[in-house]
């Protein structure tokens, strides 16, 4: 790791090693092309992917390249289509039929939703581990009797196992919370460039060599290998229900910004800086908000945790007014 640049502190210093591996970026194309395989070995029962084709791409799904793709994306401005290119140039068999019908977004938010279930369930297992070792030390002190205060004052004589109770009473509504998030995170799979995808009984004509009925079966058998079952039943192009998918600031960025014209490169250029721009906004106004309830905090007391956390939401902001800046000098690209 070069520390010649910034570096969030998020990336080596905290959390576990297997969730900053889970969020890394070549973990993030990893899956990624875990999608594309998937996809192509349900596309061969389908007939649009020869077996040939499907193992080819099966056989270089773990040749992550990123500094090619990252080349590619300096040129096109497009993670996801960056990627596409470097797996295309690897499989030189099926590498033509990566991402056949897909959509960015059916890809990415698959990945995004795997992901994010994968680290509320690394987290909520340590919030177990952390509750029953709370059981263990209320049992010890039931009885060990001391003062209990409030408002920062001596008030009457309570124990420590009832103290510590109060804490892990806390703890196990957010281990609830935790449980809730993860058990309503759902995917979508492979639905298409609207989301009606396998959903809609469209005339076999539209649906070309996949035929009615194949339309309608297909990206279910993409979902339930992607998503792990979990699954939402209608979903737009974005991919989440309109509910979760307000939540992310990146998808509705997206959502305000889709009705410009993706086919033209301009266009589609103009169209990922007004993303990237509203999703700052958006960012950066939660850093803000972040910022002046940490203030509000320390009228009650400072803490060396309450400080540093105020330190990363204030670099976090000046970062993203630079990014602010850069995308706006360059405004005649709007016009």
């Amino acid at each position: 790791m070069s520390h010649a640049s910034y570096v969030s502190p998020f990336s080596w210093r905290y959390g576990r090693a297997e969730l900053r591996a889970l969020l890394s970026e070549n973990e993030r194309r990893r899956l990624w092309r875990a999608v594309w395989v998937a996809l192509a070995e349900s596309q061969v029962r389908s007939g649009l992917v020869s077996p040939a084709e499907a193992a080819d791409i099966r056989a270089h799904a773990g040749d992550v390249d990123i500094d090619a793709a990252l080349a590619i994306e300096r040129e096109i401005g497009h993670d996801l289509m960056a990627e596409i290119r470097v797996f295309a140039a690897q499989a030189q068999v099926g590498g033509g039929k990566i991402h056949l019908g897909a959509t960015s977004m059916d890809v990415e938010d698959t990945v995004e939703a795997y992901r994010l279930r994968r680290a509320l369930a690394l987290v909520g297992e340590s919030v177990g581990a952390l509750l029953r070792a709370f059981g263990v030390q209320i049992a010890r002190y039931a009885e060990h009797v001391c003062m209990g205060y409030t408002h920062l004052q001596p008030a009457e004589p309570t124990t420590v196992g009832y103290r510590l109770a109060v804490w892990a009473q806390d703890l196990l509504l957010d281990e609830a919370q935790l449980r809730f998030a993860y058990d309503e995170l759902k995917t979508k799979g492979i639905r298409g460039a609207v989301g009606n995808v396998g959903f809609l009984r469209t005339p076999a004509t539209w649906l070309g060599p996949l035929g009615a009925g194949s339309g309608k079966r297909r990206p279910r058998r993409v979902r339930s290998r992607s998503s792990r079952g979990q699954h939402a039943d209608v979903s737009a192009q974005t991919g989440l229900p309109r509910a979760l998918d307000a939540r992310r600031t990146r998808c509705v960025a997206f959502e305000v910004c889709s009705r410009r014209a993706h086919s033209v490169v301009a266009g589609f250029r103009r169209t990922l800086r007004a993303v990237r721009l509203e999703a700052g906004r958006q960012f950066g106004h939660a850093v803000q908000t972040q910022s002046r309830d940490e203030r509000a905090n320390r009228l009650a007391g400072a803490t060396a945790a309450g400080l540093r956390r105020r330190r990363l939401a204030e670099r976090r902001h000046q970062l993203l007014g630079t990014h602010a800046r850069r995308q706006c000098e360059s405004a005649h690209d709007f016009t």
